[in-house]
């Protein structure tokens, strides 16, 4: 696999308005297809679920794998509106002209007490080699132990970058990156730049919970993933999606506001 391939979160609080169920953010999710299409190189995309997924999971309990029949219809609910939010994601880039594919991590992996342990990684393998763009999001899954459980787009990230070994991964979010303190909360909170490996700990005990609910470990979920892979050598970078720009500016080597949390 050469390293012309980059792997870009788009975080469902980026793409949607978690505070109003299954309401995506149409414009953002327009402006973002189009920086990627500027993009040159291979891509991945995986989106979160936000107000499409979450609130849902919670009340179905979903996220604590298979207890009782009555989640099943939540299963299936949760299933349709991640198809949604997916489906808007895809037209959006393709109205852009990025040649892409839907891939339902539910359809090709499995996990075990909520972490991927198998997946059937050929297909994505093709189409990369064609040109196109796949398209995932976070899934509920067959998992061994619990009957099903949620795979994030956070872990779906981590688990395809380790594989694939893009040149970057991105990812995307509300804000500008890694904070002393919850920035929506307190605003004298302070950006982190970059992060190491020996600096992960107390960075992590810092992080502020989210406002909203989020079933797959909000930013600190987020930042796991990332230290991750930085221990399998992977740069990866945390910032404002919602930024006009950013992400192309990211990609061109410009500066902008984000945290880079590094493998040394």
């Amino acid at each position: 696999m050469k390293h012309d391939l980059y792997i870009i979160k788009l975080g469902g609080s980026a793409i949607t308005d978690k505070d109003a169920e299954t309401s995506a953010r149409k414009e953002v999710i327009q402006r973002i297809a189009v920086e990627i299409s500027s993009i040159k190189g291979r891509k991945i995309v995986v989106h979160g679920a936000g107000s499409f997924g979450h609130p849902i999971v919670k009340l179905y309990k979903i996220h604590q794998g298979f207890k009782e029949e009555r989640q099943l219809h939540g299963f299936s609910q949760t299933k349709i509106q991640l198809l949604q939010l997916n489906t808007a994601v895809l037209h959006a880039l393709a109205e852009n002209k990025v040649a892409c594919s839907p891939f339902m991590p539910s359809a090709f992996l499995q996990s075990d007490n909520k972490r991927i342990v198998k997946a059937e990684l050929e297909p994505l393998h093709h189409l990369l080699e064609l040109g196109v763009t796949p398209v995932l999001h976070g899934d509920i899954v067959y998992d061994k132990t619990l009957g099903f459980s949620i795979v994030s787009g956070d872990q779906l990230v981590s688990y395809l970058a380790k594989h694939f070994r893009p040149h970057l991964v991105v990812f995307g979010c509300d804000v500008d990156g890694i904070y002393d303190d919850d920035p929506n909360r307190n605003p004298s909170a302070h950006l982190i730049p970059t992060i190491t490996l020996g600096a992960s700990s107390k960075v992590l005990d810092s992080i502020g919970r989210s406002r909203t609910p989020d079933i797959t470990g909000g930013m600190a979920g987020k930042l796991r993933e990332a230290l991750d892979l930085a221990k399998a050598g992977i740069e990866s970078v945390i910032l404002n999606i919602t930024r006009p720009g950013h992400l192309v500016k990211l990609i061109n080597g410009d500066p902008v506001k984000c945290t880079r949390i590094l493998p040394r």
